[in-house]
């Protein structure tokens, strides 16, 4: 894979040292990006997962595993974008493309609020494909999802002014040219039509990220437990690179530039809560579907893996995350998506991103 040049941040010091200070993941390769909080384009994290762990006996253990152990974690800011969809009176048989959309989120949220929308769900992973086509057909949704595997960066699969809404939840962070997305998403859109985003603000405001994931790898970094990034090397992908990026930012400025108006940007701050019998078990499922499992486990074996799972326990009981109900906090984590009929989740009490929206122009 190619490796490409990534925006820098500021605002995501945290990020920096664990990820790499460079450019804060001044390149990355197809095969290094981050799918927890995808996020919703996890193909290349977790091709870095497997090739690292025993997922790679089965290419498409990664992938199933972080539809059911994290994908629903995210479940609040699926429905906000399925409501605002449904209340922006879009037409009857609307077409809705969903960028990145793993296994089929939001895809099959948005599916759930109306009847009449039909919904190209894609995703850069192929096995993808397969995972969100069996999710649909066990929600009664495979009569109007349907996947695909694509390339956020090329929907040549589809002609001009094809669709009367797209979306694209924590999926631009991860991919190489945010300008090239963009254009693509304008040239398919219909004229006049929606085109809605999310991205992560900075890690001290995402409480799975700074009081979670990124603490437990700073804090082992630095303790020299795990080797920091090469400076000179390849970097893996931050999740919040794109913090503050919008209205002004490298984002607003992408979206105005492929012919997009009304570009608006507000913070959306949501629990997340991530399903688990007890605290042991969410933090092993929670490093097990992020290339920080691998690395772990090739820097110093299950003793490590082992060490960094009790410290994510600390970090999460010192910042007062609890187990919570599931059913209480995300009931639509059951069936299909909870095959092990867990009942229990961490709750991460606030999360905070972008919430972008733009209007294609005429």
């Amino acid at each position: 894979p190619r490796a490409r040049l990534l925006r820098l941040n500021p605002h995501s010091s945290m990020a920096a040292r664990v990820f790499g200070a460079r450019a804060l993941f001044g390149t990355i390769s197809r095969g290094d990006a981050f799918p927890l909080l995808r996020a919703h384009q996890p193909a290349a994290a977790m091709r870095s997962v497997r090739a690292k762990s025993s997922a790679a006996a089965d290419p498409s253990a990664g992938f199933e595993k972080f539809a059911t152990y994290l994908m629903r974690c995210n479940q609040k800011c699926f429905d906000r974008v399925a409501d605002d969809l449904a209340s922006r009176g879009l037409p009857k048989n609307a077409a809705v493309l969903d960028l990145g959309a793993s296994a089929g989120e939001p895809s099959l949220t948005i599916a759930s609020r109306s009847s009449s929308i039909r919904v190209v769900s894609t995703d850069y992973a192929p096995p993808n494909k397969a995972l969100g086509t069996a999710r649909a057909k066990a929600l009664g949704f495979d009569d109007r999802v349907e996947f695909h595997t694509t390339d956020a960066q090329d929907l040549s699969a589809w002609p001009d002014n094809s669709f009367d809404a797209v979306v694209g939840t924590y999926v631009l962070m991860f991919t190489p040219d945010v300008a090239q997305v963009c254009r693509e998403v304008h040239r398919v859109l219909k004229p006049g039509s929606p085109f809605i985003t999310t991205v992560w603000q900075p890690p001290p405001m995402v409480d799975i990220f700074g009081k979670g994931l990124m603490k437990m790898m700073l804090t082992m970094r630095e303790e020299g437990k795990m080797p920091m990034p090469d400076p000179e090397g390849p970097q893996p992908a931050n999740p919040c690179c794109l913090a503050h990026s919008a209205p002004d930012g490298v984002l607003g400025d992408a979206l105005r530039g492929a012919g997009f108006v009304s570009v608006s940007a507000e913070e959306f701050a949501y629990p997340c809560t991530i399903a688990g019998r007890d605290a042991a078990d969410v933090v092993s499922r929670t490093i097990e579907a992020t290339p920080f499992h691998g690395d772990i486990l090739e820097e110093g074996g299950p003793a490590l893996l082992a060490e960094a799972e009790q410290l994510m326990i600390s970090i999460c009981e010192e910042a007062g995350h609890e187990m919570v109900d599931l059913k209480d906090q995300v009931p639509e984590w059951s069936g299909v998506d909870n095959p092990e009929g867990i009942t229990k989740g961490m709750l991460f009490k606030t999360n905070t991103c972008l919430y972008v929206t733009a209007v294609s122009s005429s």
